[in-house]
């Protein structure tokens, strides 16, 4: 049956992109497509991104974003892009299947038009982690890093009160060199660095590897569980 939903959820994308790629998916129990819809648009919108609905219907969303830049060694190159965030929604029982994917439409000078995934799995999932958490609670750590990277790692640069992390002992100006034994590196095409993404939707206990004035120091951290803040 599984398998049956996932194929029409293929079907859509192919529908609405020319070019059709991967997408992820998640599950998110006991909530409509609506509410789903609406939670997105409205997390969008106040992000202050640019971004404009190019597309709705009752089963998907595409948001648009365009931009263009001058290349060449005078700037006489103008090439334009177009950035479409892509969502579908299935209707199983109680329960809504969304599946994500962002692209790339670049559009050369020549008339060339090129069409290339954006995202990964590694900047996809947690973003549909996250949509998932505003409707049935997620397990999380309480921190953020900066993206850039300092004496081998990457600087804690917020920590919640009261997270995980804080009852751990960590503080803002940590910097993470490894996770798990692993060091951490950025993703080339998002940016996103590897090794800082955690399953949401259970709990987990990682190995933090941090520098502190010099100083290297383990840490083990089990993640906490944040209620949902959907209510119907």
């Amino acid at each position: 049956m599984l398998k049956r939903i996932l194929l029409i959820v293929s079907f859509v994308f192919s529908a609405m992109c020319s070019t059709v790629f991967a997408a992820s998916n998640i599950v998110i129990n006991n909530v409509e497509i609506k509410d789903v819809k609406n939670y997105i648009i409205e997390t969008i919108a106040l992000s202050k991104q640019n971004l404009i609905l190019e597309n709705a219907s009752d089963n998907n969303i595409v948001l648009l974003s365009t931009r263009t830049k001058n290349l060449g060694l005078f700037g006489q190159y103008t090439w334009s892009y177009e950035n479409r965030l892509g969502f579908v929604f299935v209707q199983k029982d109680k329960d809504v299947i969304l599946s994500f994917s962002e692209t790339c439409t670049s559009h050369a000078p020549n008339g060339a038009v090129y069409v290339q995934p954006v995202g990964s799995a590694n900047t996809e999932i947690p973003f549909l982690q996250k949509i998932k958490g505003h409707f049935n609670g997620m397990y999380v750590f309480g921190f953020d890093t900066s993206s850039d990277k300092k004496d081998g790692g990457y600087p804690i640069k917020s920590i919640v009160p009261l997270s995980a992390f804080d009852k751990a002992g960590l503080k803002v100006g940590d910097i993470i060199i490894k996770v798990n034994n692993v060091k951490l590196k950025a993703d080339r095409n998002s940016g996103a660095i590897d090794g800082l993404f955690f399953d949401k939707t259970r709990l987990t206990t990682q190995i933090f590897l941090v520098k502190r004035n010099e100083i290297e120091k383990t840490f083990t951290v089990t993640s906490e569980y944040e209620p949902p803040q959907f209510k119907k």
